[in-house]
């Protein structure tokens, strides 16, 4: 089990007593950090749910193979231009190659969003449940993220078994909106 928290860049993303969302701006400052920001981050628009499940599915797949194609032995130096150079030229098929394919879909549902379109949570949590029921147990319980990578290789997870990335459409729910919190998933 992971938890992920880090409230230091929350905001509301709806207007708690209209229900409204934020309106869409673009010329904002890059927020959070640059290694897990999402490519529209970098590029000046307004980070919205979407982007919050972009930077946590790089998170992710950085917990499990220990570095990004992006990230040099010492990412803190690299400036976020070279970093967005970088992610943008990256390829979802490239950067998910050798893990599960769960990976790419999330990328994919991911970017399929639009700014102000509500996530679907169950959805994404599926194919969280999934990676765990895909990962070895071995695997699952001995990850070592401190170590570093000069160059972007996750092991071998799986036996010889070639995976490929598929879109998998969303499950579409009636139930209540969300809290208006990005941070809730």
């Amino acid at each position: 089990t992971i938890f992920i928290i880090n409230f230091g860049i929350a905001k509301e993303y709806c207007d708690i007593s209209t229900r409204q969302h934020v309106p869409f701006h673009h010329n904002q400052c890059l927020t959070g950090t640059p290694a897990f920001a999402s490519i529209n981050n970098h590029l000046g628009v307004e980070p919205g749910r979407h982007d919050d499940l972009e930077s946590l599915t790089y998170m992710s797949i950085f917990f499990l193979c220990s570095s990004l194609p992006w990230l040099a032995g010492d990412y803190e130096k690299l400036s976020s231009s070279s970093m967005l150079e970088h992610k943008a030229n990256t390829t979802i098929e490239v950067l998910c190659r050798g893990i599960p394919v769960e990976f790419a879909t999330m990328l994919i549902y991911a970017h399929s969003l639009t700014f102000s379109e509500d996530p679907d949570y169950d959805h994404f949590r599926s194919l969280l449940h999934g990676i765990h029921a895909t990962l070895p147990v071995p695997t699952m319980y001995s990850l070592d993220f401190c170590q570093s990578n000069d160059s972007f290789a996750c092991p071998p997870l799986l036996s010889n078994e070639c995976l490929v990335a598929a879109v998998v459409t969303p499950c579409l729910s009636s139930k209540a909106k969300p809290p208006c919190r990005s941070t809730h998933m």
